[in-house]
């Protein structure tokens, strides 16, 4: 998927789903915009599963959150697997994820963000978190950058367990708190 853009959010794909599976392997998106979250996918998600395995995003941007991936969840089981994100960026917080979320298990394994940037907060990755269960496993994140705080990662959370292992974090830096 190359070169889509949407005025609002989601710039190649938008996703509101309840009780639902999906399952995204082996795509490739890249210079895809939107206008409002989730430069190449904006999803919203309650009581489902979800699952993104190897691909690529790349050169993807939002004016609001989520240069590559916006994701809003409910009671949730969302999984990332060997997932390349460079160049992304976004306007607010996480330059190429950004997760806000209530009742969820969370994991991302393998994933490669490389060269991520926000004006806001978490370069690499932006976390709004409450009552989640959520694990980065190996992957790494480099040379990403925030104009707030967390040049690669920016964790707000309430009742979250998070778990880093493995992940190699290098290059990046933040202008803010």
């Amino acid at each position: 998927i190359t070169g889509c853009s949407a005025v609002g959010s989601g710039g190649a794909l938008y996703v509101n789903s309840n009780n639902d599976y999906m399952s995204l392997t082996g795509v490739s998106i890249t210079g895809c915009s939107a206008g409002g979250t989730g430069g190449a996918l904006n999803v919203v998600q309650y009581n489902d599963n979800m699952s993104l395995s190897g691909g690529t995003i790349a050169g993807c941007s939002a004016v609001g959150s989520g240069g590559a991936l916006f994701s809003y969840q409910y009671n949730t089981d969302m999984s990332l697997t060997s997932v390349n994100i460079a160049g992304c960026s976004t306007g607010d917080d996480g330059g190429a994820l950004y997760f806000y979320q209530f009742n969820n298990n969370m994991s991302l394994t393998g994933v490669a963000i490389t060269d991520c940037s926000a004006v806001g907060d978490g370069g690499a990755l932006g976390l709004n978190s409450n009552n989640d269960d959520m694990s980065l496993t190996g992957g790494s994140i480099t040379g990403c950058s925030a104009g707030g705080g967390g040049g690669a990662l920016y964790v707000y959370q309430y009742n979250t367990n998070i778990r880093l292992s493995g992940v190699a974090i290098t290059g990046c830096s933040a202008g803010g708190d």
